[in-house]
């Protein structure tokens, strides 16, 4: 008969260890993954803000290379004008209070503009001659 060696007995983990571990582990994604997904979501908004906002400060440049002249303003229809110039998300909208004109020449008279998306509004001076819209980061 040979000698059996207890060292190689003992080796592994027991059935009860490992489901131990798989528990803890399901417990810790329990708690992380609602928080993962708002994060997730934040910085999704956050990305389609700066897009937005980007192609706002694009405008002065389309309306002085169409030498056209036109305006940010909300139609009663609820469309913005902006919206036929510029990418906006299908949840989100642009709109001004008063009209914000850009002119031919690459100029704009300036005012504030609100973007909002589902969950809140946001607020952004622009200010003439240029009326660049800069993030809030």
């Amino acid at each position: 008969m040979l000698p059996v060696n207890r060292k190689n007995i003992t080796k592994g983990f027991s059935l009860l260890e490992l489901l131990v571990v798989l528990i803890i582990i399901g417990a810790i994604s329990t708690i992380a993954l609602p928080q993962t997904q708002r994060s997730l979501e934040a910085y999704k908004l956050s990305i389609e803000k700066c897009q937005i906002l980007s192609n706002i400060n694009k405008l002065t440049n389309i309306s002085y290379q169409n030498a056209s002249q036109f305006e940010i303003l909300k139609l009663p229809s609820g469309i913005t004008w902006v919206d036929k110039h510029i990418n906006i998300p299908g949840d989100w909208s642009v709109y001004s209070h008063r009209p914000i004109t850009f002119y031919p020449n690459g100029s704009c008279s300036g005012g504030t503009i609100a973007i909002q998306n589902p969950k809140k509004v946001l607020s952004y001076k622009l200010t003439s001659p240029y009326c660049l819209a800069l993030p809030n980061l």
